[in-house]
């Protein structure tokens, strides 16, 4: 989203070096577009706070505004599994560092049920779909530290999504989520490609989107991701599956490295499929890769307010 202009020809500069910084102070609305927008709105809830959202624009104000919608903290838990993830690691990071109140989960509390009575939005880290759904064998830890979710965690979760609960999934756990939650009109279209056909190990893709959806609130028109060996996303149309957005069917590489571009062309990069009253939610990109990727956090935060 930064405009850059080439400077060929050499050129002087009247300049003084800046001896201060004043941040800027918060406005009211707080704009969607602005990742700081969502520090604030946290503060807000921690403070008792209304929050209030506009639902065309996406921007929020603390105050009521002619055709905004009051908007409560959303209840938030973050999977974690006995298999480390470092990526889970840095998905609390995030949240804590932008403030939004969440709680861990592990298989034992998701096989537990009753998930909408205290979640509105599960999220799921990257990890692999084996891991999710078996964690380590029996016997090679401690009884309390092996297993995943099994089919009792898939039926529980199944059930939260009906009843109106958001499920994500981020990079390679969407692959979980397609074979377990029965996800059948999506496809992974990398999936079984040999490295020497579709190799992209961390690049920023180009991707275009839909003109609205809930997700999309407060970013860009174009925009780029970024992806690392995670999945891409061919849908059977006709269906209720929505791809937010897609890789284009032109240049997909912004910067980096991409074997088998057109692999990728015209696929979807984030996925929402409705289940029930509620929604199933795959990330093929890493949308808060390592804590740097600030413009398509914007994603993830919009994706756990999905259920208001």
């Amino acid at each position: 989203g930064v405009e850059v202009d080439t400077v060929l020809a050499a050129f002087t500069a009247s300049v003084t070096p800046a001896t201060t910084f004043v941040p800027a102070k918060p406005t009211d609305p707080l704009p969607a577009s602005d990742t700081d927008t969502w520090r604030a709105v946290s503060q807000a809830w921690k403070s008792n706070r209304e929050v209030f959202r506009d639902p065309q624009s996406g921007d929020f104000s603390l105050t009521a505004a002619p055709g905004a919608r009051k908007i409560r903290r959303p209840r938030v838990g973050v999977y974690k599994a006995y298999t480390p993830s470092m990526d889970e690691g840095w998905t609390r990071w995030i949240l804590e560092n932008v403030g939004f109140a969440f709680t861990s989960v592990y298989a034992k509390d998701i096989q537990a049920g009753d998930l909408n009575s205290r979640f509105d939005a599960i999220v799921f880290p990257e990890m692999s779909a084996n891991n999710l759904q078996s964690g380590h064998a029996p016997g090679t830890m401690p009884d309390e530290y092996v297993g995943g979710l099994g089919e009792k965690g898939t039926g529980e979760l199944k059930n939260f999504a009906s009843k109106g609960g958001t499920v994500v999934f981020l990079n390679d756990s969407s692959e979980w989520a397609i074979h377990h939650l029965g996800l059948t009109s999506i496809k992974n279209v990398l999936n079984g490609v040999n490295n020497r056909e579709f190799y992209c190990p961390g690049s920023l893709l180009n991707v275009t989107r839909l003109d609205t959806h809930p997700l999309l609130l407060g970013m860009p028109k174009d925009f780029t991701v970024w992806f690392e060996s995670g999945p891409a996303f061919e849908i059977t149309p006709g269906g209720r599956d929505v791809a937010v957005a897609s890789y284009s069917d032109g240049k997909v590489l912004a910067s980096g490295w991409l074997l088998g571009e057109k692999y990728l062309q015209k696929k979807a990069a984030v996925v929402d499929s409705p289940m029930g009253s509620g929604h199933v939610i795959l990330f093929g990109i890493r949308p808060q890769y390592r804590a740097q990727s600030y413009l398509t956090m914007k994603l993830l935060f919009n994706a756990m307010l999905y259920f208001e």
